[in-house]
């Protein structure tokens, strides 16, 4: 709907604004890969860690804009990924945005750890089962916690 509303131009454009030189909108998102006829969306981890890391600093937009986003972001349903391993008591404060395709499983986000927040991008290709994909990001996100 963003897209349509304010044309991929604004979104490169403000990805570009936030530091995200490696990634790109290319096309709508449908859930499928590129027609022959359209270029390929692109994510890089690192532009998706900065734009995680700007919501949470709130220099990604106004204060209320980051707070609304993050908001967003912390009503992720998928427990699959990222948040696989976080306890159920107390459980600490969360959000991510997942992005699959056949072999592709995404998740960024972050953690709010006693420490301060943790921000992962993690991407994994060439999973045949989207639930081999998941674990794999439930466990890459367990190590990175435990290392806090």
């Amino acid at each position: 709907m963003l897209i349509d509303h304010v044309g991929p131009e604004r979104v490169n454009a403000t990805m570009g604004d936030l530091g995200m030189a490696g990634s790109t909108l290319g096309r709508r998102m449908r859930d499928m890969q590129a027609e022959a006829s359209e270029q390929e969306n692109w994510a890089v981890p690192d532009d998706y860690s900065r734009a995680i890391s700007a919501l949470l600093d709130g220099s990604a937009a106004s204060a209320a804009s980051c707070a609304k986003m993050l908001e967003l972001l912390e009503a992720q349903q998928n427990e699959r990924r990222i948040a696989r391993h976080l306890p159920q008591a107390n459980r600490p404060r969360w959000g991510s945005k997942t992005g699959s395709l056949p072999g592709v499983t995404n998740d960024v986000g972050y953690v709010i750890t006693e420490q301060g927040p943790v921000i992962m991008a993690i991407f994994c290709e060439d999973q045949p089962d989207p639930h081999d994909g998941e674990q794999i990001v439930g466990e890459i996100a367990h190590a990175l916690l435990g290392m806090r």
